[in-house]
């Protein structure tokens, strides 16, 4: 969808919410309504998205590689096969979110919330997880290899199946999670 910056403004503006395919990569949207948009196999590359609400927003398949989320509301995005690879979700609420088979090798997830969300089969290597919250998140079959997840919070996660080989898990809060046949090799407990 070639619109321009002005025109995909003036759109959400006239309530239209449908996008598919839509060309938005470098665009600053920070603080943008996006609340419910269909962005499904969108290009968002390095798109910023800055304190944005993408709650309930559909963005299955789209690439979203170095975007900045930073504090972006996507409760109860579905982001299934998203790719955000290197982008930044520091502070960003994911909460309900679904990102099954989303790539997010080298993310930022600094203090995002993650309650209830689906990383069901997430490349979630190398990730930032610094004092994120999974709570109650489904993460079987992650790969977390790597992954920095100092002070995360982990209650009553499931991570069946995991690979968490090399994460730093220091002060993780592991409370009723599933480990079963999670690979914790060379990871430093919590």
């Amino acid at each position: 969808m070639g619109l321009t910056r002005r025109a995909f403004l003036r759109e959400l503006a006239r309530g239209n919410r449908s996008f598919p395919r839509a060309q938005l990569s470098g665009w600053d949207l920070s603080g943008a309504n996006l609340s419910g948009t269909d962005l499904s196999q969108g290009e968002l590359r390095e798109t910023v998205l800055r304190d944005a609400d993408l709650s309930h927003a559909v963005l299955v398949a789209a690439d979203l590689a170095g975007a900045d989320l930073t504090g972006a509301n996507l409760t109860g995005a579905v982001l299934t096969g998203a790719v955000l690879a290197a982008a930044d979700l520091t502070d960003a609420d994911l909460t309900g979110a679904r990102l099954v088979g989303a790539q997010l090798p080298g993310a930022r997830l600094y203090v995002t919330d993650l309650t209830g969300a689906e990383l069901v089969r997430c490349e979630m290597s190398e990730v930032y997880g610094v004092e994120a919250t999974f709570d109650q998140a489904d993460l079987t079959g992650a790969v977390l290899r790597g992954a920095d997840l100092a002070d995360a919070r982990f209650v009553g996660a499931s991570l069946v199946g995991t690979d968490l080989q090399g994460a730093n898990l220091r002060g993780a809060l592991l409370t009723g999670v599933n480990l079963l046949g999670a690979d914790m090799t060379g990871a430093t407990p919590g």
